[in-house]
């Protein structure tokens, strides 16, 4: 992390060790709650449940392509002008990369909403379209995340690793508690809902941190597009 190491010091191994093993921690409870919902499902109720949110989870991977946009242009700048201490200077620059992503998301989202049974249908067959509710959950939780921009990865680049990994020991806990117990009565539906309501709590808190600790704000606004061009 550039924040932590000086560019003059050589880089020890219980240096990186000890920068690294939060993001490590957090990447792996990531995996862990993404995957959770179906483990979840799978032990508690049926497998057309399992069936029908794992339909659902793999449209929503569309609009995480937007996210692997912006995550993998907008961290290096983060880093270099945090290092500076110029990360202000930057803040319209990400709020534009945000705004750009956000466009097809949105796009994405809406075609769910008005033809998700129809895109279920063509996709994986006519029994999928049972899926259409989760989808629209799950995918409105991405969205959110999109908009509210790389918050968890301006936090990671200025060094607050640990911060992120609190957060994501905390939605896993609650997000395994509630699903445990919405799944016996509401299903995969139910999973879905938490799976949403944790993602967007969790997107929110990241931005207000991430507007305290680093004095910049992340999240969607209507910035100018064109900024990247000028980049």
């Amino acid at each position: 992390n550039f924040s932590a190491l000086n560019s003059d010091e050589a880089i020890r191994y219980s240096s990186l060790v000890k920068e690294s093993w939060p993001v490590m921690g957090t990447a792996l409870l990531l995996f862990f709650i993404n995957q959770a919902a179906l483990w979840i499902l799978a032990a508690y109720s049926s497998s057309e449940d399992v069936a029908l949110y794992g339909a659902a989870m793999r449209l929503v991977l569309l609009i995480n392509v937007a996210n692997s946009v912006v995550t993998a242009v907008v961290p290096p700048i983060i880093a270099e002008h945090y290092s500076r201490g110029t990360l202000k200077t930057v803040e319209p620059l990400i709020r534009s990369a945000v705004f750009v992503c956000g466009i097809p998301c949105l796009v994405v989202l809406v075609a769910f909403l008005l033809f998700g049974k129809d895109i279920l249908d063509l996709v994986f067959g006519t029994y999928y379209q049972d899926a259409y509710v989760v989808l629209v959950f799950l995918a409105s939780g991405e969205v959110i995340k999109t908009l509210a921009g790389p918050c968890a990865v301006g936090l990671s680049m200025a060094g607050k690793q640990a911060v992120l990994l609190y957060l994501s020991i905390v939605r896993a806990v609650l997000f395994m508690g509630v699903s445990f117990y919405v799944v016996d009565v509401y299903g995969a539906l139910g999973v879905a809902i938490a799976s949403c309501v944790f993602l967007v709590l969790n997107e929110l808190v990241s931005l207000l941190i991430a507007k305290k600790m680093l004095g910049i704000w992340t999240g969607l606004s209507m910035a100018n597009p064109f900024l990247l061009l000028k980049k």
